[in-house]
């Protein structure tokens, strides 16, 4: 009987515990203001010297974070919370951008706005190895991963700061 009580008392306490998790969340999507013209996310950093597309990759140092200020659309957001989202800087350039210490969310009907990035760019590297360790676990055919012949270099952002400029 003492072990079915025990029993009883976490599930109800890991329940509680699920339940009052779920309710932050919803409390921080439902407190993530909507993406309109000006609305900032993060630090209201003033715009400066933007760099273009065409520029980016010229001003990366590999994996060593670089500060810069970026123009694009946003083309897809994390519809969990807001977290990360991905963006269209032109010239057929996306960066993957992740916000600083999860400090702020964009609100999750964002894409499609064009936004002013603040923070520092780099490139992440994924080696073979990885990736093919990555397929695996999905389990992806033999030949799909055998087919996985070279790194994969993905441009990635750490937002200090999104503006919203349409």
């Amino acid at each position: 009987m003492k072990k079915f009580l025990g029993i009883l008392m976490l599930s109800i306490a890991g329940f509680t515990y699920s339940a009052s998790a779920q309710h932050k969340h919803t409390e921080e999507s439902a407190a993530t203001p909507p993406a309109v013209k000006g609305q900032v996310y993060g630090e209201d950093i003033a715009e400066r010297k933007v760099i273009s597309a065409s520029e980016l990759e010229k001003n990366l140092k590999g994996e060593v974070p670089v500060r810069m200020q970026l123009k694009g659309t946003i083309t897809a957001v994390c519809q969990a919370r807001g977290c990360w989202a991905t963006v269209d800087v032109g010239e057929g350039k996306e960066v993957f951008v992740k916000m600083k210490d999860y400090g702020f969310f964009l609100p999750t009907d964002a894409s499609g706005k064009e936004v002013l990035l603040s923070g520092d760019a780099f490139v992440e590297t994924h080696t073979v190895e990885a990736l093919r360790e990555k397929a695996k676990k999905q389990n992806k055919s033999q030949e799909e991963i055998n087919a996985i012949t070279e790194d994969e270099h993905q441009l990635r952002f750490t937002a200090y700061g999104i503006t919203v400029l349409n």
